[in-house]
């Protein structure tokens, strides 16, 4: 039998002060982790990898030691989470992006004389592209085990939403320091270790804004999160407590259980059921929102009113992986570069380089920011107000950024 990853979180977990940075959080985490890992590594013979914003670790398990650990011999302070061990990585639900062909709108490019320029935005998805001739990225760092010269299409995708450097296909904030934070394989499979790994590997390179374009839900990876405290709400919720803004996709699951018997108790992914997230629901059209029809509905497994906000995520053009035999400069194949697609996962890239616009804006006033501040900004000056639509599908309404400039 093949060794199985294993995910444990500290059963008395430590929160952030208020303004408290990421580098003294951490600190303080390590030490709490500390004499559990080192019981990991003398009794078990694990060679476990911290998990710091979501107070746990994680690390590859045999038979042997799996059957210690449902003994409990790592003690009282530490719990293992029983996930899906058998076949541990998954394709997380709306990684993959639901596409349909609804009319070509795409979100507006950067109002002038904004473009996100000293922002550091993370995306933490399959990857991107760094040989893109329209993507400019930063630093990249993979916590799934697979190298970051293996790229996927759908973090590429979600970068160029944000970022992309094209004069006509420009993204929404293109001047961002880009940071490449692959917490899937190309093919989008990943584990709930990746993704809160890469939320440690984001804080620690300084990013402002986390773009997460994934998650885990209860129908299809039994991911039971009934009140938004679990190991990747936890890391998001500390997250934002550190200074970072993270924006989550709400999921493309929308009556996809119509059977009241076997419908999950929220549609909405993990992390996007955390507290503190931006959630983001999608609209296929700009100029008169239509809600995406399998956009996810809240509220939460725990009543709270989400998503928090909806974007356009219909159709929009974007970066794809450069194809193999592309030759740079050569304008027959630029469309190549570019395609089209929809989902809560674009909607969510969207935000991202919106809020990059706003730090942007307070930064050349002089004015420091939270991400609080920032949230409260975005969803009471630069949204429109839906008529029509249910409230526990758009929330605050529709972005809308004709007011900054």
């Amino acid at each position: 039998m093949r060794d199985e990853l294993a995910l444990f979180e500290l059963t008395a977990p430590v929160s952030p002060r208020p303004g408290e940075r990421w580098p003294d959080y951490k600190r303080k985490v390590e030490e709490k982790l500390g004499p559990v890992l080192e019981r990991a590594t003398h009794f078990l013979g694990l060679a476990p990898q911290p998990l710091f914003a979501a107070n746990g670790f994680h690390g590859k398990v045999s038979p042997d030691q799996l059957r210690e650990l449902r003994r409990d011999v790592l003690g009282p302070s530490v719990r293992w989470i029983e996930w899906e061990l058998e076949g541990s990585e998954v394709d997380a639900g709306q990684i993959a992006i639901v596409a349909q062909r609804i009319g070509w709108e795409r979100p507006s490019s950067a109002p002038k004389p904004f473009s996100g320029r000293g922002v550091r935005v993370a995306v933490l998805d399959s990857g991107i592209d760094t040989t893109h001739p329209f993507l400019r990225v930063a630093a990249s760092v993979s916590t799934c085990g697979e190298d970051v010269d293996a790229p996927g299409r759908h973090g590429t995708f979600c970068a160029g939403v944000i970022a992309a450097r094209h004069p006509q296909y420009s993204g929404i904030a293109p001047a961002v320091d880009l940071l490449n934070v692959k917490t899937s394989r190309a093919g989008g499979s990943t584990t709930p270790a990746y993704l809160a790994q890469g939320i440690d590997e984001a804080l620690d390179r300084r990013a402002d804004v986390l773009s997460l374009s994934c998650g885990l839900n209860q129908a299809d990876h039994r991911w039971h999160c009934l009140d938004g405290h679990c190991l990747l709400c936890r890391a998001v919720d500390n997250a934002v407590t550190c200074g970072a803004l993270v924006i989550t996709a709400a999921g493309n699951l929308h009556r996809r259980h119509p059977d009241p018997a076997t419908r999950p108790r929220t549609e909405l992914l993990c992390p996007a059921q955390a507290r503190k997230a931006l959630t983001v629901g999608a609209v296929e059209k700009i100029s008169f929102p239509k809600l995406y029809r399998p956009s996810s509905h809240g509220p939460t497994a725990y009543g709270l009113q989400k998503p928090d906000l909806v974007a356009p995520g219909g159709d929009v053009l974007s970066t794809v992986p450069v194809p193999a035999g592309h030759e740079q400069g050569d304008p027959s194949s630029l469309f190549r570069l570019f395609s089209r697609e929809s989902g809560t996962s674009v909607a969510s890239a969207v935000v991202a380089g919106a809020v990059a616009l706003l730090i942007e804006k307070r930064a050349r006033e002089g004015r420091e920011w939270t991400p609080e501040e920032i949230r409260e900004e975005l969803l009471t000056r630069f949204v429109r107000r839906l008529d029509g639509v249910p409230l526990e599908a758009v929330g605050a309404g529709c972005l809308d950024l004709s007011g900054l400039g």
